[in-house]
C-alpha cells in the first residue's frame, strides 16, 4: 500500500508534470578561461627605415663611377659603372657601363656588362653585353645580345675579373677576359 520513495540524489532534482528548459549560452557552461597579460616590457625595436632611393632625372647625364648602398633609378644617361644594392633602369634611359647590384631591373639600355643575384629583362629593353646572374627573367619583347653566365654569386664573379685586369678598379667590358679567364666575344665594330 505505501509506496518506496525512490532515493535521490543531491544534484537531481525529481519534478512531477512537464518541465520547461532553458539552454544556458555556452559561455555559461564552459569552463572560466584565464589569460595571462604580458609584463611591459622595453619598447619594441624601432622598424629599420628602407633604403634611400636616388633618382637620376631624364635631363641629366652622368660620366664616372656611381656608387651607392641603397636603390638607384635611373632615367636619364649614364656613361661609367653602377655599383648599389638595386637598380632599375628606366625606359628612356642608357647605361654605358658596367652594372653591379642585388637586383637589376632593365626598361631602357645598357651596354655593357651587368653583374646581379636576379636581372629581369622588361620588354623593349636592349641589353649589349654579357650577363652574370643567379637568377634572369626576360620578357617577350626584350633585346639582348650577349652571353648569359649563371653563378651562385655574381659579385665575386666581379673582383676576380677585376684582379686579371692590369687595369684594376673598373668592371671588366666586354670582350675582355671573362673571369674563367677565357676570351669574351668581341664587340663588332663597323669598318
Amino acid at each position: 500500500m505505501f509506496k518506496t520513495r525512490p532515493e535521490i540524489d543531491d544534484d537531481l532534482v525529481v519534478t512531477e508534470g512537464p518541465v520547461e528548459t532553458a539552454e544556458l549560452p555556452q559561455s555559461v557552461n564552459a569552463p572560466a578561461q584565464v589569460t595571462a597579460m604580458p609584463r611591459a616590457s622595453a619598447p619594441p625595436e624601432p622598424t629599420p627605415l628602407p633604403q634611400s632611393l636616388s633618382v637620376i632625372g631624364e635631363d641629366v647625364t652622368i660620366t664616372g663611377t656611381m656608387t651607392s648602398k641603397g636603390e638607384i633609378q635611373i632615367d636619364g644617361q649614364v656613361q661609367g659603372d653602377i655599383t648599389c644594392n638595386a637598380v632599375t633602369i628606366g625606359a628612356n634611359a642608357k647605361v654605358q657601363g658596367g652594372v653591379l647590384a642585388d637586383q637589376v631591373h632593365v626598361r631602357g639600355r645598357v651596354n655593357g656588362a651587368i653583374y646581379g643575384s636576379k636581372v629581369t629583362l622588361r620588354a623593349k629593353s636592349f641589353i649589349d653585353g654579357d650577363i652574370y646572374h643567379q637568377l634572369l627573367s626576360i620578357e617577350e619583347g626584350a633585346h639582348f645580345e650577349g652571353l648569359s653566365r649563371r653563378s651562385d654569386d655574381p659579385k665575386t664573379l666581379v673582383q676576380v675579373a677585376r684582379e686579371q685586369r692590369s687595369g684594376g678598379g673598373a668592371m671588366p667590358e666586354q670582350g675582355e677576359a671573362s673571369p674563367n679567364g677565357k676570351s669574351v666575344r668581341r664587340k663588332r665594330t663597323a669598318a
